[in-house]
């Protein structure tokens, strides 16, 4: 079987001496795997994270403007005095500086909660995702999800008693603790590369991203109803359920990857000893494709993780002035559209563009949509960046095919953990980062994050050149695996303590 039509499991779980028997045992539990995935996992979490977006935003803006300004800041309206531009009116200058401070206490509190949740995953993260190879891959799916419970339920508790917004630390913190969302995305990009073959493995890894983005979409299309119809309670109620839902899911209905070794025991030195090994491999010279790739995907999550919020926030301000159905709109229309464009993406362009080709579309397409995020003036123009940035989601799921195809199958679980930690400290990085910039020009010009965002995203792109320059992405197969191949060689495998064999064969395409 050619490696490009075998999935990871195989190349995992049968060795070099294993006969045609244990082949087609293999082959039929992998045909198993197919039709049992971790598509509903990724769609109802994320339909539970898209909602928590704009409400977590929403309720820390309505708690701060009622317990510190006394003011019902979600029922304001485009005749408000706070959104009037009437220089001759001196009330407009107060309640401006008064909403300029609501603001910078909302990113003061939206930095503390990022903070409690990002750095607790940076050790779960990579500890659970790498060692996920060894112990199968339901493990990175069950601890973040019942993190996520936790997290649900304190928001909960929080609504329903009225409780200080400090006790929402709580809730951070736990799930941070069990992985975040990062060790979910890590244990379901690991599964899904476990059961693909190189060849569909683009496309899968595309359609869970755009199972994302269209679960997002969908929670936002009704949340600003929801919350000006009944308030936050019932929303939180819905989000709890849902996520207890999957949890149960994951427990019960889906099937690792990976036979459980009774030995297989999860310690402390394994994870920095397998991310070690991973890092030391410079087989076929991919350590720098490996390098740049991760450069790029770092900063596209550092820019679009504190996207989202700063952008809610720069529309519930002057002059735009959105009311909480508006900002379901328009968080709606930018999930959405992303889900197309990754759509479109991979079915369409995907046929004349290589990967390093796609990555750098969706990068562009994400700098022409930021830049003009920061330029609008009117709601027009900020409603138009939904279609300007049509492909800027396309960017992340090519980079971790690009990746996915560069390391070993028994590497797939440290690699996607190793991403996972670096979106875990990014999470850090991203509020302190753009908060405090939008914290310091909101009086000069609230659109200069923006700006500052977009040329970071210049940077990943002149990055991106040198990895299509590279071409590393298809140079090579990896047909032996360390982990399951002894061989003599000078070098020793890092996790097993036996001989390495970094022997690849060139690839057809190559």
């Amino acid at each position: 079987m050619d490696e490009d039509e075998e999935p990871l499991t195989s190349s995992t779980q049968i060795t070099a001496s294993a006969d045609n028997s244990q082949r087609g045992l293999e082959a039929d539990k992998t045909k198993r795997f197919c039709h049992i995935t971790v598509e509903p996992v990724i769609f109802f979490m994320m339909l539970c994270y898209g909602l928590f977006i704009p409400l977590r935003l929403q309720y820390l803006t309505d708690r701060i403007a009622q317990d510190q300004f006394n003011i019902t800041y979600s029922n304001r309206s485009k005749n408000d005095i706070l959104c009037q531009e009437n220089a001759s009116d001196p009330h407009v200058i107060i309640n401006k500086e008064t909403e300029h401070a609501i603001q910078q206490q909302v990113l003061l509190w939206s930095l503390y909660l990022s903070v409690a949740t990002s750095l607790p995953a940076l050790f779960c993260t990579t500890m659970i995702g790498a060692h996920s190879d060894l112990v199968g891959r339901k493990v990175a799916l069950i601890v973040p999800s019942i993190g996520f419970c936790v997290y649900a339920a304190v928001y909960l508790v929080v609504t329903l008693l009225e409780k200080d917004i400090a006790y929402l630390l709580i809730g951070h913190f736990a799930l941070g603790v069990c992985g975040d969302f990062s060790l979910l995305l890590a244990g379901c990009f690991s599964y899904m590369a476990d059961i693909t073959t190189k060849k569909e493995r683009a496309f899968r890894i595309i359609l869970l991203d755009c199972l994302s983005f269209t679960a997002a979409g969908i929670a936002q299309i009704g949340v600003g109803y929801w919350i000006q119809a009944s308030g936050f309670l019932y929303p939180y109620v819905f989000i709890l359920a849902c996520v207890t839902m999957t949890t149960m899911y994951v427990i019960f209905l889906v099937p690792d990857t990976h036979q459980r070794s009774s030995t297989s025991v999860i310690h402390a030195r394994d994870a920095p000893r397998r991310i070690l090994n991973l890092i030391q491999s410079n087989t076929h010279q991919r350590r720098l494709p490996l390098l740049i790739a991760t450069i790029v995907m770092v900063i596209r999550v550092l820019v679009f993780f504190s996207l989202p919020s700063l952008t809610i926030l720069y529309g519930m301000g002057d002059p735009f002035c959105w009311k909480p159905w508006m900002v379901g709109i328009f968080s709606a229309a930018q999930y959405v559209s992303g889900a197309l464009g990754m759509i479109i993406g991979g079915k369409v362009l995907s046929k004349q563009l290589g990967d390093g080709s796609l990555i750098q579309v969706g990068l562009i397409s994400s700098i022409l949509c930021i830049v003009l995020t920061g330029a609008a003036k009117t709601n027009a123009l900020l409603y138009a960046v939904p279609a300007v940035g049509l492909f800027r989601a396309l960017s992340l799921p090519m980079l971790r095919t690009v990746m996915s195809k560069l390391v070993y199958p028994s590497e797939q679980g440290v690699m996607f953990a190793c991403i996972g930690c670096l979106q875990s400290l990014t999470m850090v990085i991203s509020p302190v980062t753009f908060n405090n910039i939008y914290y310091v020009t909101i009086r000069v010009n609230p659109g200069i994050v923006f700006f500052v965002m977009a040329g970071c995203l210049v940077v990943a792109s002149l990055l991106t050149i040198i990895l299509q320059v590279k071409k590393q992405e298809s140079s090579f197969l990896l047909l032996q695996d360390p982990l399951t191949t002894s061989v003599n060689g000078n070098g020793r495998s890092l996790v097993t303590g036996r001989p390495r064999n970094n022997q690849g064969v060139p690839s057809k395409e190559g």
